[in-house]
């Protein structure tokens, strides 16, 4: 990968309808004293009328072809938030892109992402923004809404992960020793609409895993459990990537969406006691032993490595629970990791645990 990098320390320079709440955890919410109310005249939020507040960042400048947004709120019943990004090709700025409208409860409307934003600079596809050409720079504006003015959604923190898109089949890490994690196993095959259900299956798993070495049972969910609050109704699936975290930060946990350069990275994150979700794409006979011959798209749990190298997964399209844990040969998951995703990985984490220190692509 040419370059990746998450971006987390934002300025803002416009400010509508929004505060900061200083804590021993900062946040953002509305100004209820300086709103406006909207009325839902093209019934776009399932609401009679509405108030909303923005913040918009100064321009960051740093090359990118593609983005994904990460971030953690509180939404209660009647909120809900929307990010933008816009970015600076050839010295002209893009129109802001939707990356999506989210509410953890899916009230007053279910949570979606949003279609037909294809222009001549790019396109948002599910929960990424693709550009056709390199940009030098990029903006982020968050809204937050409300139908009642006593309620007001909370903003913690968000970040956005961007790369230049790529191609990297050629590279090759070497192994860095045997280690493992003792990861749930969860299948998406039982369950009805299993076939789409990786991610909420990945998800659980990592949620199980950091229930036990925390001892905090309340982590522990079920697949449907998961599937229920990260559904996208306008994908009409459940791996819309931005609305997995966003569940997951919900919880109390640390979480984003990252894009990685290879396995070594993957390794320090094992070596810290941390499992890896990552995403793969791969035709017939690139990636020996998985369940699904093929795939556009599919999400497994990175648990270890063997002497070897080669990667040990907890892959939720096994057929039952004692099935998922399998061994994949590195060079082979390198590149349908990598090739397939762009390096695309979720990273998800206790706030307390000690992590890997930051190389820029975390």
């Amino acid at each position: 990968m040419d370059s990746s990098k998450v971006y987390c320390n934002f300025s803002f320079f416009e400010k509508r309808g929004m505060k900061r709440v200083k804590q021993w955890k900062d946040y953002l919410i509305l100004d209820m004293e300086n709103l406006h109310i909207t009325e839902d005249k093209l019934r776009r939020y399932n609401v009679d009328y509405y108030y909303c507040g923005s913040y918009t960042t100064a321009p960051i400048f740093l090359a990118h072809k593609d983005g994904v947004i990460s971030w953690q709120a509180k939404t209660p019943l009647g909120t809900w938030l929307e990010f933008d990004i816009r970015s600076l090709i050839n010295d002209n700025w893009t129109k802001w892109y939707c990356m999506g409208s989210w509410s953890l409860n899916s009230s007053p409307f279910k949570r979606r992402s949003i279609r037909n934003q294809f222009d001549h600079f790019g396109d948002v596809k599910i929960d990424t923004l693709v550009l056709n050409d390199v940009a030098s720079a990029f903006q982020v504006r968050v809204t937050l809404f409300t139908i009642d003015l006593k309620i007001s959604p909370r903003l913690y923190s968000f970040g956005i992960s961007l790369s230049n898109g790529t191609d990297v089949g050629g590279s090759r890490s070497g192994p860095d020793g045997a280690n493992s994690l003792v990861v749930p196993k969860r299948s998406q095959m039982p369950f009805l609409g299993g076939q789409v259900m990786c991610s909420p299956a990945c998800v659980s798993m990592v949620l199980g895993y950091w229930a036990a070495v925390t001892d905090n049972e309340t982590l522990d969910k079920s697949v449907t459990q998961v599937a229920r609050f990260v559904w996208d109704s306008e994908y009409k699936s459940f791996g819309n990537w931005s609305f997995n975290i966003a569940y997951i930060a919900s919880l109390g946990l640390q979480a984003k969406v990252v894009r990685l350069c290879n396995l070594n990275d993957i390794e320090q994150w094992i070596k810290s006691k941390v499992p890896v979700i990552v995403s793969v794409a791969y035709k017939s006979g690139q990636l020996k032993g998985a369940p699904l011959n093929e795939t556009k798209g599919h999400l497994l749990v990175v648990r270890g490595f063997d002497e070897l190298g080669n990667v040990l997964v907890n892959d939720p399209a096994a057929l039952t629970d004692e099935d998922v844990s399998l061994t994949y040969d590195r060079i082979q998951f390198e590149q349908v990791w990598l090739n397939g995703s762009n390096g695309t990985a979720y990273l998800i984490y206790d706030p307390n645990w000690p992590i890997p220190k930051s190389n820029g692509r975390w």
